[in-house]
Order: structure tokens, then C-alpha cells, then sequence
């Protein structure tokens, strides 16, 4: 659970190529971020987790009231990102914080879902 913590708080905030526009998707999030259990979660190992976490859940706010403009073809958001890293934290005991979920994403894909990935040139 641990590397679930470090990496929220080293990615605070979205990357700068994911807006609210291009982080929207076609139906309702499959994987739903519960923010008391991000909190209690985080709290166990950042000594400032309350303030750390604050923009995360600040910008999922944003996403979850965000309307879908109807000329941006649906992605797969950070939110869903976010969301299926946790879920795999919890559901496959990946509790090594040499594991780094987020960059071995690539690894966890449902059929229902294409993982954003970054542009290697």
C-alpha cells in the first residue's frame, strides 16, 4: 500500500497533458476512489498525507462535475487510472514499495480498458 502513497504524493496533480476535457470517458467510472480510505491509507506513511492528498481529491472533485463536452471522444481519465492502481494495491497484496504500480501499468489491463501511456519517442 505503501507505493500507492508515495506515488499520489510525487503525482499530486495530473500531468499537464490530461485536462478536464480529455479526461472524460463514456459511461461511469468502473472504479471509484473511496477519499476516506485514500486518506487513512496515505496517512500511514506521509507525515503531511491531509495536505498532500488535498489536490488529488480536489481535482477529482473537478472530474466527477465536469460535464462531457460532446466534441471529445472518450478516454480513459486519471481518475480510472488512479482508481485501478488502488484496486490492484488492494486486490493483489502488491504491499513492496519497490513496486511501482503506475509505471508497470501496462502490465494490469482490463479488456474494458486502454491505460493512458506515455508518448516514448
Amino acid at each position: 500500500m505503501s507505493s500507492v502513497c508515495s506515488q499520489l504524493s510525487r503525482f499530486r496533480l495530473p500531468p499537464a497533458s490530461w485536462s478536464l476535457q480529455s479526461a472524460t470517458r463514456a459511461g461511469p467510472l468502473t472504479f471509484d476512489i473511496d477519499t476516506v480510505k485514500l486518506q487513512s491509507m496515505c496517512k500511514l506513511s506521509l507525515p503531511d498525507a491531509e495536505n498532500q492528498i488535498r489536490p488529488v481529491l480536489s481535482w477529482i472533485d473537478q472530474i466527477r462535475r465536469a460535464e462531457i463536452p460532446a466534441n471529445v471522444p472518450p478516454t480513459v481519465s486519471p481518475l480510472d487510472f488512479w482508481g485501478i492502481t488502488m484496486r490492484f494495491d488492494d486486490d493483489d497484496g502488491v504491499e513492496d514499495p519497490a513496486v511501482d504500480v503506475l509505471s508497470n501499468a501496462a502490465n494490469h489491463e482490463f479488456s474494458l480498458f486502454k491505460l493512458p501511456r506515455p508518448n516514448v519517442q
